[in-house]
């Protein structure tokens, strides 16, 4: 009796797991899925464009995920939004990433390097350094759909008051198969952040 009992139960356990993992995945994809057509409605002191690597094929180029991003952050500061843009990335995709804005049309005055970061947090950790020594408090965190409610997260979780801006045009955004797997890619890396931290 004793011996049937305990594996019934065990199961039942890992049922129960199981279940309230789905659960937290859908709750948290729901949540990702709104936050990917955030925009900013308030001026701000600096739009941060998170990086995305270079092109592999050519590594003068900033990535498919990247060029989206600088767009939108270009297309905000046109706009008014806020009248100067840090672009993040480890050195040298920063800097492929200023000679791409400065072809768009951008002044030099309006963009600040950023390139000490390998991944989002430091993205937003060095740049709130940035904001900190040059006196800007508010700022509006530029990057991919999928990738917006984890960075505000992370901008929450540095004291960034920030408001996000997704890039239009994003290849992540192209087919239903591509949002779904950015998505749930995206659910696991935000429970790894909250689990374990940057």
């Amino acid at each position: 009796m004793v011996s049937r009992a305990r594996p019934r139960r065990l199961r039942r356990l890992l049922v129960a797991v199981v279940l309230a993992a789905c659960l937290a995945t859908v709750v948290l994809s729901v949540q990702i899925r709104r936050s990917s057509t955030l925009q900013p409605t308030e001026r701000a002191d600096v739009l941060i464009v998170l990086g995305a690597g270079v092109l592999a094929t050519s590594p003068d180029m900033p990535g498919r995920c990247y060029r989206p991003r600088l767009d939108h952050a270009r297309d905000l500061l046109g706009q008014g939004l806020a009248p100067r843009i840090i672009v993040t990335e480890l050195s040298p995709g920063a800097e492929v990433a200023r000679d791409y804005l400065l072809a768009q049309g951008v002044p030099d005055s309006a963009i600040v390097l950023e390139n000490q970061s390998v991944n989002t947090w430091e993205n937003l950790y060095y740049a709130r350094g940035i904001m900190g020594r040059e006196g800007w408090r508010t700022a509006i965190v530029v990057t991919c759909p999928f990738h917006l409610y984890r960075s505000m997260r992370i901008a929450r979780d540095l004291g960034i008051p920030a408001q996000g801006a997704a890039a239009p045009n994003s290849p992540t955004e192209e087919f239903l198969y591509r949002k779904i797997k950015y998505t749930l890619r995206e659910c696991v890396i935000y429970a790894k952040y909250r689990v374990a931290g940057p």
